[in-house]
């Protein structure tokens, strides 16, 4: 946790591109192409026609391509009964301008095909293959062109894996740590990205930053809210301003649009968890220029935690996120997007160390007195002006607020071989933050060069305040602990703080495709911070003042077979708080990364390889200062090389596999203290992971069975390499059934119970990995 003294882009993520014509949306799939004068037995509701075409393609067994732009906002009154693929068709399009027609290789395109079409494909034309699209460059960029590693998850993988966290969601990323405190009761987002911190500086939504207070406080994301998730590894501040040097998660909202389909989903499981969800949407006006969107969860839960004497603590939250997209004209647009949640937890993950330093299987927390209350909300909005077909004015703006109570309880020092003195801490924190991000967006041609032109200016400001208060908690026998003692409200006022940050920051970027097979990235950005730090007790008051240039350049050829290689240099700064023996403030952290890659997209579609290799250095560094006790200087450095492996395939239309690997040395290579040379803790040598999903058709249609496993390798607990926490193995698996509107899912994470550490601490204690979880949902979605 930082102390006062540190105060110092699936549907839009991957926003497959719809607008890609003329055939672009695959709706379903198939092992084998059924003949139009086939007979089935069709039970399809009213609803979207989208969503009524891809039920259509699976209980006939057929794949089933549209024009996405043209199905959009139409509906259909559904079907029932045995009859033909070609009399199923004819009712479902009945009374729209749409036709359908058979390929020669026995796909079903749905289209406007008449002689008024926008576009008229010969029944053989092969279909075009949509791309996955990314805002990692702030624009729409299809991912094989980004000269950087870039993982993308949808809502589908969130969903087919059961997360019930943001870190559950990104155990199958390359590159990245998660859970490395263990289970986390609280909802902090524990994230490391190629060998550094990404909790506090890569934390990201909807392309904005969400800060981090002085202590205890964080925005917490609800996973039920999220649309998609964008890891974009490596120095990223070219764009996005302050950020540490291993890259940024950007969590993508759920927001309102024709493509929602009402649900409700009820879900229980081990731990005695309860909770029930609600994503509703549609259109207030008969033109669908006003849409809403609603969502919610309650939670009621139980925690993994557990104390010898009595319950389980709790946790529990609700959440509630109504959004409107307002579209006054074809070129105008504006989406409001807000969300509240109230939160409360009473677990705790800390077990105590014995004297000697071994794990003594003891919580050293107090059920009756840890507790962490948080109250958030945040209020934005998404604007959008298309002057013409070349330029186009954004304005992304978000202000958030949260507020913190809690209590916890920690290790002060041994009264002997068997008792454990501790002490209690008590903190009242709040955190403000207001972002406003305006972009400019050009498409330009000049010569054989067509340019993605974006400039950009972006405002950030953070006001937080912490209370923080010591007090005494009851000694703790690890043989034979007794809990439930009072333990008095803290009361003696350690720190009691504000802190002001603001930044400026001024971007320009340039996406140049030259002869439609090389691209050209090139970026720049050049940023103003300032901070005002005041210290109410002991009346004294720091500022802070900096301002730096960070770059980035890229070249990516693509091949027509589907190879993409590309070569990259990107930068990255964070300011760092405090000042050195001399009052001077601490320079600010920078980073610098080169990369070297290869993105492969089969011709298809339906699977994207990548491959990366990467020499990744932060400088700037806190260090002992040796000449001066007390006082540190910025003279360390730590490097992080590696090669990140990630597959992402569909082998068959029934059976989908995704993959990783990651190899990263990292070392500390500047420093005046003893991880000189060392390996940086909670840092594995060696990450992998596989997950695979399968339909099963005939007999046991609607059924679909999933399994994954993932590796940790071994990590250091201490700077100087001596303690360590061993790898460890999990496996994951899932069952689904589903039938019209109802889908019934049961999901175990760490199937076989498996019990590991997360990561161990000689001083503090030890953080237990996630036990099984077991969770199964009941969903229900209707028609708008």
């Amino acid at each position: 946790m930082k102390t006062l003294r540190g105060m110092g882009l699936l549907r839009s993520v991957v926003a497959r591109a719809l607008a890609v014509a003329p055939l672009s949306l695959v709706i379903g799939g198939a092992p084998w192409a059924a003949d139009l004068n086939d007979r089935f037995a069709f039970d399809i509701a009213p609803q979207k026609l989208a969503t009524a075409l891809v039920e259509l393609s699976r209980q006939a067994n057929t794949q089933v391509v549209s024009d996405a732009k043209a199905v959009a906002a139409m509906d259909s009154a559904g079907i029932s009964g045995e009859m033909s693929l070609n009399d199923a068709l004819r009712q479902l399009l009945a009374g729209t301008h749409l036709e359908y027609k058979s390929t020669s290789n026995g796909v079903v395109a749905v289209g406007p095909f008449g002689s008024g079409a926008a576009a008229k494909p010969a029944a053989d034309q092969p279909m075009e293959v949509e791309e996955i699209v990314v805002r990692a460059t702030k624009i729409d960029t299809p991912v094989i062109e980004a000269p950087q590693a870039i993982s993308i998850i949808s809502r589908d993988q969130m969903e087919m894996r059961g997360v019930q966290s943001m870190t559950e969601a990104l155990r199958y990323v390359p590159g990245t740590v998660v859970d490395n405190y263990g289970y986390e009761p609280r909802g902090y987002e524990y994230v490391i990205l190629r060998g550094f911190d990404a909790l506090y500086t890569g934390n990201y939504r909807d392309g904005l930053n969400q800060a981090t207070g002085l202590y205890f406080a964080s925005f917490v994301t609800e996973p039920y809210g999220v649309d998609g998730i964008e890891v974009i590894r490596g120095p990223a501040s070219a764009l996005f301003g302050q950020s540490d040097a291993g890259g940024i998660v950007n969590r993508l909202s759920k927001r309102p649009g024709t493509h929602v389909v009402p649900e409700v989903e009820v879900q229980v499981g081990n731990f005695n968890r309860k909770q029930l969800a609600l994503d509703v949407g549609g259109s207030l006006t008969s033109d669908q220029s006003l849409m809403y969107r609603l969502v919610g969860v309650g939670l009621d839960s139980d925690t993994q935690g557990r104390y010898p004497q009595g319950d389980r603590p709790s946790m529990d939250h609700v959440y509630f996120a109504p959004s409107l997209l307002w579209q006054p004209s074809e070129n105008t647009s504006i989406t409001f997007l807000t969300d509240m949640r109230k939160g409360n937890s009473k677990g705790y993950s800390l077990y105590a160390r014995r004297p000697d330093g071994s794990f003594s299987g003891v919580l050293q927390g107090e059920p009756n007195f840890i507790k962490y209350d948080q109250d958030q909300f945040s209020l934005g909005y998404q604007f959008e002006h298309k002057f013409n077909e070349r330029w186009t004015l954004r304005q992304n703006f978000r202000y958030a607020r949260a507020d913190v109570d809690a209590h916890e309880i920690f290790p002060l020092d041994f009264l002997d071989e068997r008792t454990l003195m501790r002490y209690s801490v008590a903190t009242q924190e709040r955190l403000d933050q207001t972002l406003l991000d305006t972009q400019l967006h050009a498409r330009l041609a000049t010569g054989a060069a067509e340019h993605n032109l974006l400039l950009g200016v972006d405002v950030s400001r953070v006001d937080a305040d912490l209370k923080l208060y010591m007090g005494t908690a009851p000694d703790l026998d690890l043989y034979d602990p007794v809990y439930g003692l009072p333990v008095g409200a803290p009361d003696f006022l350690l720190i009691q703080g504000t802190q002001e940050n603001r930044q400026t920051g001024v971007y320009l970027q340039d996406q140049i495709h030259i002869n439609e097979r090389w691209i050209v990235t090139l970026g720049s950005r050049y940023d103003w911070t300032d901070s005002e730090t005041v210290d109410q007790l002991a009346a004294s008051t720091i500022e802070f003042r900096d301002k730096a240039f960070t770059g980035r350049a890229g070249l990516t050829y693509r091949f027509a077979n589907g190879l993409a290689p590309y070569v990259s240099y990107t930068q990255s700064f964070l300011p760092q708080g405090g000042i050195d023996f001399n009052n001077n403030p601490f320079k600010p952290s920078k980073g610098e990364q080169y990369e070297i890659g290869l993105k492969y997209q089969t011709p298809s579609g339906r699977s994207l390889l990548t491959a990366a290799l990467f020499d990744l250095t932060k400088t700037n560094i806190l260090t002992p200062d040796l000449d001066h006790e007390f006082f540190s200087r910025t003279s360390g450095e730590r490097r992080s090389r590696g090669l990140e492996l990630e597959a992402q395939t569909q082998l068959t239309d029934a059976w989908h596999v995704s993959a990783q690997y990651t190899y990263l040395d990292a070392e500390v290579t500047k420093s005046n203290d003893i991880d000189l040379g060392k390996r940086p803790i909670q840092i594995p040598e060696h990450t992998a992971a596989l997950w695979t999903d399968y339909a099963f058709s005939g007999a046991l249609q609607g059924f679909s069975l999933s399994g994954g496993v993932r590796f940790v390798g071994e990590r250091f607990d201490d700077w100087a390499n001596i303690y360590s926490s061993p790898s460890y193995t999990l496996f994951d698996a899932a069952v689904r059934y589903e039938t019209g509107r109802w889908r019934v899912q049961l999901n175990s994470a760490n199937l076989f119970d498996k019990r590991y550490f997360a990561s161990g601490s000689r001083g503090s204690g030890y953080y237990m990995g996630s036990e099984r979880t077991v969770t199964l949902s009941l969903k229900y979605r209707w028609g708008i």
